[in-house]
């Protein structure tokens, strides 16, 4: 047979399989739409909300080259800057602020009458959202929340300096939104020298350092907004560990759905068909699968970010401005969302087709074999993440952080890796345990190629909790040695619903393939007559167990980084064990996975119970 008809029959094999179960593939296509609406929905929101270098130098020069802080005259800034072709005053403090029967704090701003305007220097130092900037003395513009607290609306009076003024505009300023602000026309003759000075010149770096070696402040355009990348990588590490998750699941489903199509693909083999061309055929179902997926996820995830796009300035405080899409992390996005599924079944297929044809027309479950070197690779992997995680703490700037963080995804992956040998010590120890977990035990160390997948899943989830625990304990800690307050709880419990959720899906997820894995077995039990309530706890220990194991393990895999980020912080953050996330992480997460199984298993009991009294 030549290549390409025998290529074409594999793929119409490999289409009915994925029209024959259309759960498997629906769950293959979930678990790529959701890390990739994630990461491409966060990407645009975080471009979106990020503050840009442009707005950053805008938020202290304007439009301007060149920013003076040192109090002068007109006469004294020519003097200073000779070579400026336009200079305007600033004058920035706080103030109080007055009407009829209220009074406030805030922060006064005055500038050259139509400094605001788009050609001149103060341009989008502040942003005239309603009305006009003032223009004469006796004319103020205010912020909405000034506004508010003295109970005024635009065209009211205020009093500024104990002199009254019309509030002629609404201003507020781009990168702080709820500030009580008052905004007036600056009058040299009331105001005396401006305390600073924007400036129009050709060469503003040389210029800052004349003014900064005659002592006065100064601030060149190119000196502000700089990037440093950490939070785009960060963002793409925590992308990457998202997709990591889906992966995970993604191989055990291949895995179970190809130890389903044993008999099938000996008989495949039976007929000629070669290990190169199953491989293609199962990466083109896979693909295909992954194309679905990626395609839905971004359309999800852009349509999400744009929805969310009105409500951020509330949230954030700041003018964000249109939603932006960051091509290079859709990018990303999109690439992750099609390799993924890809690399994921990498794994099954070379298990699934290497079988003799012999063995797999029997449909027996080919013998496990031996995990030392899951250990091996797993504590290799261990000790460089372990490593890094060092290295990272004793540096400084971005490569100290994404050294750490660097560390810890290999300290995962170093556990995760393990979790097969792991399975298996566990399975042959769990002789003493009650008969429902007993087995349990015994088919998570039987089926490690469907279940260790699982145990880093939860691993990876639950680590990611504890080290956000890690640090919002500790601050929590700090901030309450000086009397302060933060709002940490909001943060932890978004952590927290987060790996409850991804890890419930996850564990769901991996009772339903084990369950469609051991159908048969199940038929047997029943047919000789196992009491159903034994079955569903059964089910039940089985989701449990898997829990419990990728919990137990996240606690050095979340505790270990957090440390060696705090050692990072500035302040010198105290380390505090956040014991109440443990307990959560480590009870109630798995007591969630034993009754959510517990009640589908009921269900499914239920509908066979049914169908027998049926027929």
């Amino acid at each position: 047979m030549s290549l390409v008809p025998a290529l074409r029959a594999l793929l119409r094999a490999e289409g009915r399989s994925l029209r024959r179960d259309r759960a498997r593939s629906g769950l293959i296509v979930l678990l790529v739409a959701v890390p990739v609406a994630a990461m491409a929905g966060g990407s645009a929101l975080f471009a979106t909300v990020r503050r840009t270098p442009d707005e950053a130098r805008a938020s202290v020069l304007g439009a301007a080259d060149l920013r003076l802080d040192a109090p002068a005259t007109r006469a004294r800034v020519a003097q200073l800057l000779p070579e400026a072709s336009e200079f305007e005053p600033l004058r920035d403090r706080r103030a109080d602020v007055s009407a009829p029967g209220a009074h406030s704090v805030a922060r006064a701003v005055d500038l050259a009458s139509g400094a605001l305007e788009p050609q001149r220097l103060a341009r989008g130092y502040l942003r005239v959202v309603e009305g006009r900037a003032p223009a004469s003395a006796g004319e103020a513009g205010a912020s909405p929340t000034l506004l508010a607290e003295l109970r005024q609306p635009l065209g009211g009076t205020i009093r500024l300096d104990g002199e009254s003024a019309r509030v002629v505009g609404v201003v507020v300023d781009p990168e702080d939104l709820a500030a009580p602000l008052v905004l007036r026309a600056h009058d040299p003759a009331r105001d005396g020298p401006a305390p600073s000075w924007l400036a129009r010149i050709g060469n503003p770096e040389e210029a800052a350092a004349r003014l900064r070696s005659r002592g006065a402040g100064a601030s060149a355009r190119s000196e502000l907004g700089g990037e440093d990348g950490f939070e785009t990588a960060a963002l793409l590490v925590l992308g990457g560990f998202a997709f990591f998750e889906a992966a995970l699941v993604v191989a055990a489903a291949f895995a179970v759905g190809l130890r389903r199509r044993q008999r099938e693909l000996g008989l495949l083999g039976a007929c000629g068909a070669t290990r190169a061309g199953m491989h293609a055929a199962i990466a083109a179902s896979a693909l295909l699968l992954s194309g679905a997926g990626t395609a839905i996820g971004l359309v999800v995830g852009l349509g999400a970010a744009g929805a969310a796009v009105p409500f951020i300035d509330d949230w954030n405080g700041r003018a964000n401005g249109e939603l932006e899409f960051p091509l290079r992390l859709l990018a990303t996005a999109t690439a992750l969302g099609l390799l993924m599924p890809l690399a994921a079944v990498l794994l099954p297929a070379i298990g699934a087709t290497r079988l003799p044809v012999r063995v797999a027309l029997s449909a027996q479950r080919p013998v496990a074999e031996g995990t030392r070197g899951w250990m091996l690779l797993g504590g290799g992997l261990l000790g460089c993440g372990l490593s890094c995680v060092a290295w990272g703490a004793q540096r400084e700037g971005p490569e100290a952080g994404l050294g750490i963080l660097l560390g810890s995804a290999l300290a995962v992956l170093g556990l995760g890796a393990a979790s097969p040998w792991i399975l298996g010590l566990l399975a042959r120890a769990a002789a003493p345990l009650p008969l429902a977990w007993r087995l349990a035990a015994r088919d998570a160390g039987r089926f490690r190629a469907r279940n260790a997948p699982v145990v880093t899943a939860v691993l990876a989830g639950s680590s990611v909790t504890l080290l956000f625990a890690v640090l919002a304990a500790s601050v929590e800690e700090f901030l309450r040695a000086r009397g302060q307050s933060g709002d940490t709880e909001s943060m932890l419990f978004v952590a927290l619903a987060a790996c409850f959720v991804t890890s419930l899906v996850v564990v769901l997820a991996a009772t339903a393939l084990s369950t469609a894995e051991s159908a048969a077995d199940a038929r047997v039990l029943r047919a000789v007559g196992a009491d159903p309530r034994v079955l569903r706890v059964h089910a039940g220990a089985r989701a449990a167990y898997l829990a419990l194991l990728g919990a137990a393990l996240a606690i050095p895999g979340g505790l270990v980084p957090g440390a060696g980020l705090l050692e990072l912080a500035s302040g010198d953050l105290p380390f505090r064990t956040p014991w109440r996330e443990i307990a959560l992480v480590v009870i109630a997460l798995p007591a969630s996975a034993f009754a959510l199984a517990w009640i589908l298993a009921q269900r499914v009991s239920r509908g066979i119970r049914a169908r027998a009294a049926r027929d």
